[in-house]
């Protein structure tokens, strides 16, 4: 049994339909199962934070905005990098309390900086597929925004292009129920996808994230510059503003 668990695990991330047990599946469970037991407790005693990037405007250089990132401070192995923690988020289901998390403590920042007097941008974050299906997605995202002081103009939506663009689920009524508070939507890793543009052009969203493999390929391929180009102006055609992750002038 644990042997066939293994191989389920391991199934998830593959892109074959069956798979065998091999070893190493084990090891690689076992390995899955210590970052688990460590990011729970990590979890339980505040050992995941959230650091700032921020979002400038291209032509005047001033802060416009902001992204939420979740980090893991590990008191043994330091700062974890993202890609290790964060598919055993969405695994285990701890994504739902960690994004509940995550949005009431922007809403303390922000507060905390407005009461300093600093100037409080919009802080985007990050949505995943596990929470958008949820049924009480609207309800639990309209709770957290009146506990913050119902300013939903503070908050930004970012969900990937592969999520937001499925077509038959209720995606685009949630969101835009959402949209009608205030809150902005961000469809992020834009590119990457394979997007429907008349689908693009009905869904309930204000800005379209170049994936960051587009901008940094820009010096050296003038394919990655086309692709940049057309998006830009495809969005907006739109009416869409427009965030190039990575971007450094």
């Amino acid at each position: 049994m644990r042997n066939a668990e293994a191989a389920l695990r391991h199934s998830k991330h593959a892109s074959e339909r069956i798979e065998f047990y091999e070893p190493a599946m084990s090891a690689h469970m076992a390995a899955a199962l210590a970052i688990e037991t460590r990011l729970r407790r990590a979890c339980e005693r505040n050992g995941v934070v959230l650091h700032y990037q921020p979002r400038l405007s291209l032509t005047s250089g001033q802060l416009i905005g902001a992204e939420a990132l979740i980090r893991w401070q590990d008191p043994d192995h330091g700062l974890v990098a993202p890609g290790l923690f964060l598919p055993v988020l969405e695994d285990t289901g701890m994504i739902i309390e960690v994004g509940r998390w995550v949005v009431q403590q922007v809403y303390a920042d922000l507060c905390a900086w407005s009461a300093r007097g600093i100037s409080v941008p919009r802080i985007a974050v990050n949505v995943s597929a596990l929470q958008l299906q949820r049924k009480d997605f609207v309800d639990s995202m309209i709770n957290e925004i009146q506990r913050g002081g119902n300013r939903s103009q503070w908050l930004e939506l970012e969900i990937t292009e592969s999520v937001v663009m499925a077509k038959g689920d209720d995606n685009p009524r949630k969101l835009s129920q959402l949209r009608q508070l205030g809150v902005t939507v961000t469809i992020d890793d834009f590119g990457t996808g394979y997007s429907s543009l008349s689908y693009l052009a009905r869904l309930p969203v204000d800005s379209l994230k170049i994936d960051q493999s587009f901008i940094a390929s820009m010096k050296d391929s003038a394919e990655a510059t086309s692709i940049v180009s057309t998006i830009i102006t495809l969005a907006h055609g739109l009416n869409l503003k427009v965030v190039a992750e990575g971007w450094r002038p």
